[in-house]
């Protein structure tokens, strides 16, 4: 196990694509894991996450000292308006004008390389998001029907990321039933 000073967060080039795609994939829940064995709902593709690069999402990847990528993070700063919100039950409305500012940095995925969860490295990625862009507000959604993400859940909370609210769905992929809830934190 190496300690977190071993490993640095860089912005990823598309040469860290094949990286992301086995961390991204080696999370992806099967029916024969348990849901906190793997917690992404969809593999992805190298041409998929090419295509986000081209979209302005951003990814940072945590690599350690010889370079190999052990864990990435992917953001945006989503253009959202009244009616891309409507779906979300808000448990606080006040934050609702919080996320629809220009300092709102939507977290799509943080994921880290299987074998080295649970040592800091998720932590790490997200301390530097927080150092390069201050005074920012970060939201990310987690399902919690019908299956729970709670490890996710809790990290975020240790975070400091607060639950404000829920959107849910009668299908979503192949989950009925689906429920994921919003959390934000503000820097």
């Amino acid at each position: 196990m190496q300690t977190i000073e071993a490993f640095s967060v860089r912005e990823a080039t598309c040469q860290d694509i094949p990286a992301i795609v086995d961390i991204h994939n080696g999370n992806v829940r099967t029916p024969t894991l348990l849901s906190h064995q793997g917690f992404l709902l969809a593999t992805t593709t190298a041409e998929e996450v090419l295509d986000q690069f081209k979209k302005c999402v951003q990814y940072w990847v945590a690599v350690d000292c010889t370079e190999r990528i052990r864990g990435f993070v992917a953001f945006s700063w989503p253009k959202l308006d009244e009616n891309s919100l409507t779906a979300i039950f808000w448990y606080d409305e006040s934050e609702r004008k919080a996320i629809m500012g220009d300092r709102h940095i939507y977290i799509h995925v943080v994921a880290t390389q299987k074998g080295y969860t649970g040592q800091g490295i998720a932590r790490l990625m997200y301390k530097n998001l927080e150092r390069h862009f201050p005074n920012s507000v970060f939201s990310t959604f987690i399902v919690r029907q019908p299956i729970c993400n709670q490890r996710s859940i809790q990290f975020h909370q240790q975070q400091g990321f607060k639950v404000i609210g829920k959107v849910e769905r009668e299908q979503f992929l192949d989950l009925k039933n689906y429920e994921s809830v919003l959390l934000i934190k503000r820097t």
